[in-house]
């Protein structure tokens, strides 16, 4: 066991999390909490463990890493001074990852995952904050389960809580970064006309959303905010008016969009938005780039259902080249077992479904054949 203090090892644990290898500083971690009896410790060496799974692309990992945190949990008591905040914020962060992580893999059942939201509420109870950011995770929960009716409940429940005060005092998130998962959640099929009055403001950079404190705004203003998910909002507006027609009135909000890094190994949604948006408004050679792009990373992608409409639109992108009969097929099976696994989890099964539908009808935002 390790002789250091509570301060000492938080510090070390510190030190590991600003490293830049993700293998290394998870080992570092790993190491530490291995040798530690002290509850907060060995919660946040699991944690930068966990996180450090999460950036690698290893989700599974992130699972086991996160059943082994839960029991600590209770463990754990309210800050007492900065660097015990510090690192419960970080818990909270690690617990977040986990849930999105266990949603991702369709093998973990809900049952397994609702206890890591309850351990989320826990850690959020300690720290003194309300319940805002639980509730935009059961919203992602309801999307992936295809509970409609509760996902919009816990919508309404949230928006008018949506700003900035909240997403820095209660650890909610900026209305960029809630207002793009909103708008994902809704999809590309909602109603325009909503889409264009949730997201104005965000494209606009208004500060003053409802129930602001003014002070708080104050000082943003002069210091500034810049949110990348302001980025994934073009790209869920652009999907939405690619999907209902407007491909032209999405041209601006694509080019846009392409201005996100595309550095997630966990995140293949703006890969395929970039084949999508080609194979719509691009050249043969733009729609084979993208291609080239996103073919290694679909079938490797532990996300299922990213994975599911990766695999599915590669084959339509090939298909539209008149290219690789043969990998199409198989892109189209790869897709339809990512649905089967997906559909293993739900009450009432759609991803099958989606699949045929996909392939019978062809891309669904689709309006002119590329040169």
């Amino acid at each position: 066991m390790t002789t250091m203090t509570r301060a000492q090892a938080l510090a070390e644990l510190k030190r590991i999390h600003r490293m830049d290898g993700h293998a290394d500083a998870r080992s570092a971690a790993i190491e530490l909490g291995d040798s530690s009896e002290d509850p907060l410790v060995r919660a946040l060496a699991r944690s930068e463990e966990l996180m450090r799974s999460r950036r690698l692309g290893e989700q599974q990992r992130v699972i086991v890493a996160a059943a082994e945190l839960l029991p600590v949990i209770d463990e754990l008591q309210p800050p007492r001074e900065s660097a015990e905040r510090d690192a419960l914020e970080n818990v909270l962060s690690a617990l977040w990852s986990a849930v999105y992580s266990g949603l991702d893999v369709p093998e973990v059942p809900f049952a397994a995952i609702d206890p890591l939201l309850d351990a989320y509420e826990r850690i959020l109870q300690l720290l003194g904050l309300k319940d805002l950011s639980a509730r935009r995770i059961r919203a992602h929960r309801a999307f992936v389960a295809g509970e409609q009716e509760e996902l919009a409940a816990i919508i309404e429940s949230l928006m008018p809580h949506v700003n900035y005060t909240n997403g820095h005092y209660q650890a909610l998130g900026c209305p960029g970064c809630v207002l793009s998962t909103v708008v994902w959640h809704l999809g590309p099929t909602a109603d325009l006309a909503l889409l264009e009055e949730l997201l104005t403001p965000l494209f606009e950079g208004h500060f003053n959303f409802p129930n602001e404190d003014p002070a708080y705004i104050r000082r943003l203003r002069n210091a500034g905010t810049r949110c990348d998910s302001v980025l994934n909002a073009h790209m869920h507006y652009a999907r939405a008016l690619m999907w209902q027609g407007r491909t032209d009135d999405a041209i601006p909000h694509i080019v846009k969009a392409r201005g996100q890094k595309d550095e997630s190994l966990c995140y293949l949604l703006p890969a395929i938005f970039r084949l999508e948006a080609a194979m719509a408004t691009g050249t043969h050679e733009e729609i084979r780039a993208e291609i080239r792009r996103l073919r290694p990373r679909v079938e490797e992608h532990e996300d299922a259902q990213e994975a599911m409409l990766g695999s599915l639109r590669v084959a339509q992108a090939l298909a539209l080249l008149g290219e690789d009969p043969e990998d199409q097929a198989h892109l189209w099976a790869v897709a339809d077992n990512h649905a089967r696994r997906l559909d293993a989890r739900l009450a009432r099964p759609r991803h099958r479904a989606e699949v045929a539908q996909e392939r019978a009808e062809g891309p669904p935002f689709l309006e002119r054949a590329p040169t």
